[in-house]
């Protein structure tokens, strides 16, 4: 029924003004082609070379973003004081497969996630944040039995100029970060073979990811202060299957 109501709109929409998120299906639309045997501009019996599937992400582009204990975008003076995320679990499946293995943008990932990504709708987070600052004081906070049966948990995530302090008081605990659950030794096994991992599907663990991948925007880039905070011994990821270290996704 929803694309139905699309179809609709790119049709019919014009006439009221209502051709809402009906981009690309206009007068000479590939799509509308093949989705009606009628219309004016022709017909293909089956999807045209031209059309693609593209993963990870809603019709209107947005990029799938998880669990999320937190999340923080273009928020300033944040305070946290003695934070408790605890249970979160993803139980999502593995990737789609009709699309490629969308690395980046290019390969039928959705146009606005970051390149080295992968799918992310099966990712937990006990925080995000994104272009925001916060201060720890008082009591530590922690993050808990964090778990995700087909994807990757990271305990904070930090991207494009977040910058975060502790004070002399405050502290970090993060424990007990699950990653690929539900992925036997056949399902990694048949995963391998089909190329179907690391990208799409990766299981990263990471307790914080200091994430500087896109553009800087006010040229300080990610900051957490002390780093490491007191009660993590190491900022550090690993894959969260064979326990290797993930030299790309360090960031210390």
């Amino acid at each position: 029924p929803l694309s139905d109501a699309q179809i609709a709109l790119a049709v019919y929409g014009h006439i009221y003004n209502a051709q809402y998120n009906t981009k690309g299906q206009g007068d000479d639309s590939h799509f509308l082609m093949w989705a009606l045997d009628g219309f004016e501009a022709g017909n293909y019996d089956i999807l045209p070379q031209c059309a693609h599937f593209m993963c990870n992400g809603d019709i209107m582009l947005h990029t799938n973003k998880g669990v999320l204990g937190a999340r923080f975008d273009f928020i300033e003076n944040i305070t946290i004081d003695g934070l408790d995320i605890n249970g979160l679990r993803n139980e999502s499946p593995l990737s789609s497969f009709a699309c490629l293995n969308y690395t980046g943008s290019h390969d039928g990932g959705n146009p606005h996630q970051l390149d080295l990504e992968g799918t992310m709708g099966t990712d937990v987070k006990g925080i995000a944040m994104y272009g925001s600052d916060a201060v720890f004081i008082d009591d530590d906070s922690l993050f808990r039995q964090l778990t995700s049966n087909n994807g990757d948990v990271i305990g904070m995530h930090l991207m494009a100029d977040s910058i975060v302090t502790f004070d002399d008081l405050a502290g970090l605990s993060v424990q007990r970060l699950i990653t690929g659950a539900s992925v036997t030794d056949d399902i990694l096994l048949e995963l391998e073979a089909l190329n179907k991992t690391p990208y799409p599907n990766n299981f990263f663990a990471c307790n914080i990811l200091l994430d500087d991948r896109e553009s800087v925007i006010d040229g300080e880039g990610v900051v957490i202060d002390p780093n490491p905070p007191i009660g993590i011994e190491e900022i550090l990821c690993i894959d969260g299957i064979t326990a290797n270290n993930v030299g790309g996704r360090n960031a210390n």
